[in-house]
């Protein structure tokens, strides 16, 4: 007989807490910066020089004295005697004494004796051979010029450990000469479809059947986590084959998803099937909606989610427990979703129920600087078309409802004014 710990369904943060609670980070590699976009840091980074290394022009200008320039201006310019040019590379060779400076480019080094770099804009080479220029702008000390270490100094922590590496993470680390990192193992990822009425999308319709649209979307949402996954097959409605299509897969994979037969009809064969297989429930139902039937649990140490078939729930159940899970795997220091408070622009309703609600949204700048929320007509969980006008989950905790202008907490599924499917509006 199927165990099951939590028979009655369980607040949605009882249900992270555990999902969060039995996974860990895979294994540790060492891979080239090259190929590090989108995986976890697996060490603590420190810089191990300052950056810049030395004073330089963050202009192309002049270097010189402040104080010969003080009275400098368009009516009054000043005349300096040029020593010589310093392009980015290359080492000053020239001290700036009163009455001189030296051509300089951006990122050049800062020769001794100047105190700041005037644009190029405000100079002029004077017409009579001797190499002097024209200052027309007065300077304050230390303009136009990055100090040594202002950037990053040396010793200072360049990138904790969970870091998630994207371009910025990546050039740094170029910068500071580690042309390779430890990381997390990213999971492979399984899915299997479920219902004997799914057909794959190349293939035709008939009377009963649809296209199975989870098994794809799904394999979306993990490689966005950062998760390898494997759409394998679709399975019909029996508890034997299920069982044995489980066991092939968590073989093979660090994760098990499925979709479908997660509720309590004749043909909802999930829980048979983790019985079958030996899997530890952890967790079945929830107090979330859309999504409320959700089915966690481990095998051997792997973890098996068993989320709802409907195409809006199956879309929120791997937003709250299988995305987390997978940022976990792979490293993640906080693998949560973050949340931001934006004013709804309507007001909602009231529902007399425990569950917390995740109503599809559109979140946006409004033309007084302030984040508002429009909720989405549709809001059915066998509609996914929704999603294409929406940007963001709007969390409506149990009992609750909001009038028009209150504040009300928001998951962002995109960015602020780009729709999921339609891109920037």
């Amino acid at each position: 007989m199927l165990e099951i710990p939590n028979s009655a369904p369980i607040p949605l943060e009882e249900a992270q807490r555990l999902v969060l609670s039995a996974v860990q980070p895979l294994t540790v590699t060492r891979i080239p910066i090259s190929e590090a976009h989108g995986y976890c840091l697996a060490e603590k980074l420190t810089a191990v020089h300052d950056v810049p290394q030395y004073d330089r022009s963050s202009v192309d200008g002049y270097a010189l004295q402040v104080k010969d320039v003080r009275m400098a201006n368009r009516s009054n310019p000043v005349k300096l005697h040029c020593l010589e040019e310093i392009p980015a590379g290359v080492i000053p060779t020239k001290t700036i004494l009163p009455g001189t400076a030296s051509r300089i480019m951006t990122g050049a080094p800062i020769p001794k004796g100047a105190t700041a770099v005037v644009k190029v804009e405000e100079s002029k080479i004077a017409e009579d051979g001797t190499g002097d220029i024209w200052i027309y702008q007065s300077v304050s000390s230390g303009e136009a010029i990055t100090r040594k270490g202002e950037d990053m100094a040396k010793g200072t922590m360049l990138l904790p450990e969970g870091t998630l590496l994207g371009p910025v993470e990546v050039g740094l680390l170029a910068l500071f000469g580690v042309s390779s990192v430890l990381v997390h193992v990213k999971p492979k990822v399984s899915i299997l479809s479920t219902g004997s009425e799914l057909v794959a999308a190349d293939q035709p319709l008939s009377p009963g059947k649809h296209r199975d649209s989870n098994g794809v979307m799904l394999a979306g949402q993990i490689r966005e986590a950062g998760g390898n996954p494997t759409y394998l097959r679709i399975v019909k409605d029996d508890p034997d084959l299920l069982a044995e299509q489980m066991l092939k897969a968590l073989q093979k994979a660090d994760v098990l998803v499925t979709s479908g037969g997660v509720s309590m009809g004749d043909y909802d064969y999930l829980g048979l099937a983790f019985e079958k297989i030996g899997a530890k429930v952890i967790f079945w139902k929830t107090l979330v909606r859309p999504g409320m039937p959700v089915l966690f649990g481990m095998w051997h140490h792997k973890p098996i989610f068993a989320l709802a078939g409907n195409p809006a729930s199956s879309y929120v159940n791997a937003r709250l427990y299988l995305l987390p899970a997978i940022r976990r795997i792979c490293g993640w220091r906080d693998p949560l979703s973050k949340h931001v408070m934006a004013r709804c622009d309507e007001r909602i309703e009231a529902k007399q129920m425990p569950h917390t609600r995740f109503l599809r949204g559109f979140v946006y700048t409004s033309q007084t600087g302030e984040l508002r929320v429009k909720i989405a007509a549709k809001q059915s969980s066998n509609v996914l078309s929704s999603f294409l006008e929406s940007n963001c989950l709007v969390k409506i905790p149990g009992g609750q409802g909001f009038e028009a202008d209150e504040p009300v907490e928001v998951e962002l599924l995109g960015t602020l004014g780009e729709r999921v499917g339609m891109g920037t509006v």
